[in-house]
C-alpha cells in the first residue's frame, strides 16, 4: 500500500458517505508563497479520493491534521474540496 493509498483508507475508515471534515496545515510551504503558513480546507466523503493530490501539492509542513467529527456541511462553502 503506498502514501496515496493510506491516506484515501484512513479517511474512509473516519468518515461515512455524506460527512465533511476539515484538513488543516500547520506552517505549510508551497511554491508561490514566501513563508511558512497554515492552510485549511474541507472536503465532502465523495472526494476522499482528491486529498493526496492536493497534499501533494504542499512541499513541506509541521503537520496535518483532520478534525475527528464530521463538521457541518454548510462549512464546505468556504473551500469546497481544496486548501
Amino acid at each position: 500500500m503506498n502514501n496515496n493509498d493510506t491516506i484515501i483508507s484512513t479517511l474512509r475508515l473516519l468518515y461515512q458517505p455524506g460527512d465533511v471534515f476539515e484538513i488543516r496545515v500547520l506552517d505549510a510551504e508551497r511554491p508561490g508563497f514566501r513563508r511558512p503558513h497554515i492552510e485549511s480546507g474541507y472536503f465532502d466523503y465523495e472526494h476522499i479520493g482528491d486529498v493526496p493530490q492536493t497534499l501533494a501539492e504542499i512541499t513541506t509542513a509541521m503537520g496535518v491534521y483532520v478534525t475527528m467529527n464530521p463538521v457541518n456541511p454548510s462549512l464546505l462553502a468556504r473551500s469546497a474540496n481544496r486548501l
